[in-house]
């Protein structure tokens, strides 16, 4: 067999793609195992991090501090923890998912859709630029022009894989 073909794919192949493919086949591996919960958590708190964030620095008592928070690296991680907090808050609210699991198809399209809805955030996110960049073509796919189709999308799948 030759190895010299895939080597050269592999190498050729954007850093972007790579790691969008990782985490699609993660999160469908754990819808496989547990359910789309966790996943739908991913979709409906990335959204509700966004408004937070943009919220915050006319925040009653945080506003000021947050102010200080000047580099684009602690403004991430700001909202990676505004995220956090969220997405723990969600899987509070709905245990109706618990202990369900999914099929192959389920999963991939479930992968795939959190997937989508967490590259649309973050390129809509502009502090989340510091802690990584996608490349043009990621922007391209992903970007403002398709934004709403993709979110309209994935929240679509989502809501039809609980039958």
């Amino acid at each position: 067999m030759d190895f010299d073909v895939l080597r050269t794919f592999v190498a050729s192949a954007p850093m972007d793609w790579i790691i969008l493919g990782a985490l699609l086949i993660l999160i469908a591996f754990d819808v496989l195992r547990n359910g789309a919960s966790r996943a739908c958590a991913v979709a409906l708190a990335l959204p509700g991090a966004v408004l937070l964030k943009s919220l915050l620095p006319s925040a009653f008592l945080i506003g000021d501090l947050t102010a200080e928070l000047s580099t684009s690296v602690l403004d991430g991680v700001l909202f990676l923890i505004l995220f956090a907090s969220l997405y723990l808050l969600v899987r509070r609210m709905d245990r109706s998912y618990a202990g369900e699991g999914g099929q192959a198809i389920q999963a991939l399209l479930c992968g795939g859709a959190t997937v989508a809805t967490l590259v649309v955030i973050w390129l809509q996110v502009p502090a989340l630029a510091g802690l990584w960049q996608f490349g043009a073509g990621v922007v391209a796919i992903f970007g403002a022009q398709y934004a709403f189709w993709w979110l309209l999308g994935s929240y679509s799948i989502l809501a039809f894989l609980r039958d």
